[in-house]
């Protein structure tokens, strides 16, 4: 890792599940920094987004800097992992166009909208929950930068179509303003 990151290892519990929610929290109130950027951990950025995310958090509160994600193939994605050049990269499995993630927010404006709802348990819908519940404050909705996301197999929710649909379904007949008071009630900035 560069120099200043930590690396925030986060056990499971026996008979838990992991709960990236949680992990989010767990970072979010770790950060001594003004903003934080929330992506996965298969994602291949620009040397620049740091600084391009900072430049616009100058002005809005939170950004969503991906306008496009290049899934890679296998091959490609290993030739990466291995010090490969990224403009080598000949094989693209697909192209998603608005993903709710990357974000980048302003580390006060996560705390204000509740940060990330902790009920949902593995992956799948607490990004798009967390959004929705952000736009009610001003998000920079237009990306501009390419990010890439190396292969791997699929997580076992992903495989298997259990995504905490029901939950989110369930979540989303609630008010996003709602949702950020039952969250303010539940946890809280340190």
């Amino acid at each position: 890792l560069p120099e200043g990151v930590r690396y925030l290892h986060q056990p499971v519990r026996a008979g838990m599940e992991f709960n990236k929610s949680l992990a989010l929290n767990t970072a979010a109130r770790s950060a001594a920094g003004r903003y934080l950027i929330i992506l996965d951990a298969d994602y291949l950025i620009p040397e620049r987004f740091a600084s391009e995310c900072a430049n616009v958090l100058g002005k809005v509160e939170s950004t969503r800097p991906a306008r496009m994600i290049f899934y890679l193939d296998r091959s490609g994605s290993e030739r990466i992992s291995v010090g490969g050049d990224v403009s080598t990269i000949t094989g693209i499995e697909g192209v998603v166009a608005n993903n709710p993630t990357p974000i980048a927010v302003r580390r006060s404006s996560y705390w204000d909208v509740g940060g990330h709802d902790e009920s949902y348990a593995g992956w799948g819908g607490e990004d798009t929950e967390f959004l929705d519940r952000l736009r009610t404050r001003t998000v920079g909705e237009g990306g501009w930068m390419p990010v890439l996301h190396a292969w791997h197999p699929p997580a076992a929710k992903k495989a298997d179509g259990t995504r905490n649909r029901e939950l989110h379904d369930a979540k989303m007949t609630v008010s996003a303003v709602d949702r950020i008071r039952m969250l303010h009630r539940l946890q809280t900035e340190p």
